[in-house]
C-alpha cells in the first residue's frame, strides 16, 4: 500500500473514495523547480491541478503591455487550478518559483474521470 502523498492532504480530497485515492496517487507526478523558472505557462493552468510541497510560487497575468499582474503567492500545503474542475473558465495564469519549488501536479482529465 502507498503512503499518504501530501496531494491527499488538500481539502479537495478528503471525501473521496479510496479506490478513487488510489487513481491519484498513479497520477501524481513530482516536480523540482529552481527559483525562478517558469513552472507553468498561460496556456496550460487548464491542464493541472497543482499542488505545492514546499517552497513559493507566485501566480500571474500579463498584460498586453507586458505588466505584470500578481494574482497569488502559494506556499506549502497550497494549491490552485481546482477551479477548472468545476467550470470550464477561460480564465489562465502563469506560474513562477519564488523559490526552489517541489511540486506535484494531477492531470485535470485524470480528477475528471474519477469514479
Amino acid at each position: 500500500m502507498l503512503t499518504k502523498q501530501p496531494i491527499e492532504s488538500a481539502n479537495l480530497f478528503h471525501h473521496i473514495a479510496p479506490n478513487s485515492l488510489e487513481s491519484i496517487r498513479q497520477s501524481v507526478k513530482k516536480y523540482l523547480f529552481k527559483k525562478g523558472a517558469l513552472v507553468i505557462e498561460h496556456c496550460c493552468t487548464k491542464n493541472n491541478f497543482l499542488y505545492i510541497v514546499s517552497g513559493l510560487a507566485k501566480l500571474f497575468k500579463s498584460t498586453p503591455n507586458g505588466d505584470e499582474i500578481i494574482l497569488d503567492v502559494l506556499s506549502n500545503g497550497q494549491y490552485c487550478g481546482e477551479q477548472f474542475i468545476f467550470q470550464d473558465k477561460e480564465d489562465t495564469y502563469a506560474i513562477q518559483a519564488l523559490s526552489d519549488l517541489d511540486i506535484l501536479t494531477l492531470p485535470l482529465n485524470a480528477m475528471l474521470a474519477l469514479p
